[in-house]
């Protein structure tokens, strides 16, 4: 009942600072805090509240908007979950793909699959970015997932290797073209990548 009332309380709050969101977009941001530990760390009132801050100060820091931030952090929840993301590294994310002007279901399939890649191909996308294997598989195992994807993302764009990024991807079919000018996209943004990531975790 007290997890009701906090969702209650967290939502009205939230719903008149946030014009953009409804019940269903509060209903998906208490759903991915809980997947992403958020709740357990901060409580369902102050996690709602604490994401609620993150997407104002993204949506009113670039072109980026609320729903689509949300959408995109709603269909890439189990994997950032498996790869140790925060919900504000998340939501950076999707503020800057939506900035960029990608469409969210295109760029969570992308990012979906790259960051599987960089938990699971580790050796071939450390020989590939002149990065030492055992940096890779370190920074995954201590939860550092977004810092590595922004090094990898950074190494790729300068040696030009954004043709072949598919590779670590598997089989995507159709999907392989889009998927592709996603990860180009990012790497071609990177510093406002890490930019929209460290303005998230700030809010």
């Amino acid at each position: 009942r007290e997890e009701v009332l906090q969702f209650t309380r967290a939502s009205a709050i939230t719903l008149t600072a946030l014009d953009e969101l409804d019940a269903k977009a509060l209903t998906s941001v208490m759903k991915l805090n809980t997947l992403l530990g958020e709740t357990a760390r901060l409580g369902v009132q102050q996690a709602i509240l604490s994401t609620a801050s993150s997407i104002n100060e993204l949506s009113a820091a670039s072109a980026a908007s609320a729903q689509p931030i949300i959408d995109f952090a709603r269909r890439v929840g189990g994997v950032a979950s498996q790869a140790s993301l925060s919900t504000a590294e998340v939501l950076g994310l999707g503020a800057t793909l939506d900035a960029i002007g990608q469409n969210v279901e295109a760029s969570s399939t992308a990012v979906s699959k790259f960051t599987t890649a960089l938990l699971t191909n580790g050796k071939a996308i450390a020989e590939d970015t002149g990065l030492s294997e055992e940096y890779v598989f370190q920074m995954t195992r201590q939860g550092k997932t977004m810092e590595l994807m922004v090094e990898v993302l950074s190494r790729l764009g300068s040696m030009g290797g954004l043709s072949e990024i598919t590779k670590y991807m598997g089989d995507m079919g159709g999907d392989g073209a889009r998927a592709t000018a996603v990860i180009s996209a990012l790497a071609s943004n990177v510093g406002f990548l890490r930019d929209q990531v460290d303005l998230s975790k700030r809010s």
